[in-house]
């Protein structure tokens, strides 16, 4: 299966205004794909809050909810020759509109995998998410088969660990044993995977700098 992403990514300088409960800040896009954009933001914003956005385009302008995935941070001293700012992934107009139903209706659980180690979350990124999948622990009672959940990526080998958050849908459910423990696995199809791999890459980077 080629490892190319699904949703490339352009180069764009756009305006935007955008804000969590009304349209009151100002920036400008670093880059977007379809599933996502890098906003450059001087102010920086925590990761899973909601925006609004208004985005001005040549081709028309749209109304678009993002959730942050990731925030990257660079030093006043670089920020001249690399952007700081915000990876926001795009709702679906689905994922609006579950908001508007209970939790205990919408069989959505929300599933932790934690990376110990910088050389874990990168064979996860090649043997895993580059093929649009990911194997996460589940608690009992297991998800249903073609449920939607939610997940984090904990990057525990950070000093202040940072979390990536996605959505997949659950393809397969593997039992186990470990020890005299019983233990079982969903396998996801990941929802804009490489907008995720993206957001993973630039935790990565701004880690070793």
């Amino acid at each position: 299966m080629s490892n190319r992403r699904r949703a490339m990514r352009t180069a764009k300088r756009l305006k935007i205004e955008y804000g969590a409960t009304k349209l009151d800040q100002r920036g400008v896009t670093h880059d977007i794909s379809v599933g996502g954009l890098f906003l450059v933001a001087p102010r920086l914003i925590e990761i899973d809050t909601r925006l609004h956005m208004h985005i001005f385009a040549p081709e028309g302008d749209f109304y678009a909810e993002g959730l942050v995935v990731h925030v990257k941070r660079v030093s006043p001293s670089m920020q001249q020759f690399e952007p700081q700012g915000l990876g926001i992934r795009f709702l679906t107009t689905a994922e609006c509109v579950a908001q508007l139903v209970p939790r205990s209706l919408r069989k959505v659980e929300t599933l932790g995998l934690e990376c110990r180690s910088a050389e874990q979350l990168r064979k996860l990124i090649n043997d895993q998410l580059k093929r649009g999948a990911l194997l996460v622990p589940v608690a009992s009672p297991p998800p249903s088969i073609n449920s939607v959940v939610e997940f984090d990526l904990i990057m525990k080998f950070m000093k202040d660990p940072e979390a990536v958050s996605g959505s997949g849908r659950v393809v397969q459910l593997l039992e186990s044993m470990k020890g005299d423990r019983k233990t079982m696995n969903a396998v996801l199809e990941v929802q804009a995977a490489q907008d995720l791999i993206a957001a993973l890459e630039e935790s990565l980077k701004s880690w070793k700098m």
